[in-house]
């Protein structure tokens, strides 16, 4: 027992010594994990698309406030703006397509990785860092599902609730941790609205827990609110000269207070929707973290080992319990409502299986916790790589990826053939062709001098085709886009 406890605690020593090296190989894995066929993924429907058609609508008529779905002020995705600035700078850098959409959404959750990871090294040693490290980067719904890998807001907003939270943490060694706190709150709020309300909470109960509101003066209370309000306020008072008050009116009583008080869309769920999530998408992950929080428990009572600061065990416990109590009680559940709590159930499991491995005496347990470990990351680590190998582009999606080469079609107007258009459609036709997709069909498409029609492959359109002397500029395996003959070059 104690040869294999020597041995363990060499390994230890080994990978806390090179802890940069290994850091690395991690930070590999995660940059396969976010970036690997990013620029092939489906364009998703919903909340994916209609950021990405704002922020193309945005950049294309100068609008950096508005954010606007076919060139129509957007009163239901009721988003401040940072969240589509972040996708029109991917469009800047990469050009108007998928990995514009996503690359800074990739980007953001690379940098959550290393923020998290260093301030688990500087708290609990390099150990406890490597393991939250790679815990965060095979948490699958944090990975794959509306965030690390797609162009919608929660990937930002990880970021910033997760840096506001670990600033509040640092509060206590220097009184500038928690000016910068407050100003990543609003951000977080900039970026996704009432989602940021969780991190209002935490900041407020830590704070009154802790007492050190009362040891301020005048200054300090200036400065952290200046932090919070200033950014806000000044988005509130350009936003407001544009449309007066109707975004706001709608962002409080649809966002805030129908979306909390009952199901909107069908998104329904009862007390246990998050929970069963766990257990389904994070089980392994899960099951070490309750039997790390027992064993910690244990080792604590027994080995007296000194217990962890109470402000900061206090401000861990806000960080967990209030956004699963908050998205709990809320009635409108949706999964991605619960991934800013990946972070810090990976820095928990992070902090037991270092407290663990390092003062248990117990060789077996140490071997079993290594074991599903690694068991663990190469379990949801295949997972995640299968999932992400086989991507492409839907065949429709493609077709429209085509007209890129055809220059000359840029800008103009599009007709689908039968059915409306979906959102992941309508941003396709935007970023392969600046083009403007128009709700009438092959009749409309008809009365026109020029024009795009997308329709489907089969015997009927082939044969119209013909008849009508449509010219086919670009064909897929289940679609084709033409146009009237005399249009056509």
């Amino acid at each position: 027992m104690n040869e294999v406890n020597n041995i363990l605690k060499k390994i230890v020593w080994f990978l806390e010594k090179y802890y940069f090296l290994f850091f690395s190989i991690i930070l590999l894995v995660a940059i396969i994990n976010l970036f690997f066929h990013l620029n092939i993924a489906p364009i998703k429907d919903w909340d994916e698309s209609r950021h990405g058609i704002s922020a193309y609508e945005m950049l294309q008529t100068g609008n950096y406030i508005v954010n606007t779905f076919r060139y129509e002020p957007d009163y239901w995705n009721l988003k401040p703006p940072i969240s589509f600035w972040s996708i029109m700078l991917g469009y800047k850098i990469v050009g108007f397509n998928p990995l514009g959409l996503r690359l800074v959404s990739a980007i953001s959750t690379l940098v959550l990785i290393i923020v998290l990871s260093l301030f688990v090294k500087y708290k609990h040693g390099g150990l406890a860092s490597f393991v939250t490290a790679a815990v965060l980067i095979t948490s699958k719904p944090f990975i794959l599902e509306h965030s690390a890998r797609t162009g919608d807001a929660d990937s930002l907003f990880n970021l910033f609730f997760a840096s506001s939270i670990i600033c509040l943490l640092l509060m206590e060694k220097n009184i500038k941790w928690l000016y910068l706190s407050g100003f990543l709150f609003s951000l977080a709020f900039l970026t996704k609205s009432w989602h940021a309300g969780s991190i209002a909470i935490i900041v407020g109960m830590y704070l009154l827990f802790t007492k050190n509101i009362l040891k301020w003066n005048i200054k300090t209370w200036f400065m952290f609110l200046f932090s919070i309000f200033f950014p806000i306020l000044t988005w509130v008072m350009i936003r407001y000269q544009s449309d007066g008050v109707r975004f706001f009116k709608t962002m409080i009583e649809y966002d805030l207070l129908k979306r909390s008080s009952e199901p909107l869309e069908g998104h329904t769920g009862d007390i246990w929707y998050y929970v069963n999530i766990f257990q389904v998408e994070y089980f392994f992950w899960l099951l070490l973290l309750v039997g790390g929080f027992f064993s910690f428990l244990s080792l604590s009572s027994h080995n007296k080992i000194e217990r962890a600061d109470k402000k900061y065990t206090f401000g861990i416990l806000l960080w967990v319990i209030i956004p699963f109590s908050v998205f709990t009680i809320a009635e409108t559940k949706l999964r991605w409502y619960i991934l800013p709590l990946y972070p810090v159930m990976a820095l928990l499991i992070g902090i037991f299986v270092s407290k663990m491995i390092k003062t248990s005496k117990n060789g077996i347990l140490n071997i079993m916790v290594v074991f599903i470990i690694i068991f663990t990351f190469c379990k949801y680590e295949m997972e995640i790589l299968n999932n992400i190998q086989n991507m492409r582009l839907p065949d429709v999606q493609e077709v429209l990826k085509k007209l890129e080469s055809k220059e000359n079609y840029h800008g103009y107007d599009i007709y689908i053939y039968e059915k409306g258009w979906s959102q992941s459609k309508i941003l396709a036709a935007e970023l392969f062709g600046d083009l403007h997709v128009k709700n009438g069909n092959y009749k409309e498409f008809m009365t026109r001098q020029d024009g795009l029609l997308l329709l489907p492959k089969n015997k009927e359109t082939t044969e119209l085709i013909k008849t009508k002397k449509l010219t086919i500029i670009v064909e897929g395996p289940k679609d084709y886009i033409v146009a009237r003959r005399s249009d056509a070059s």
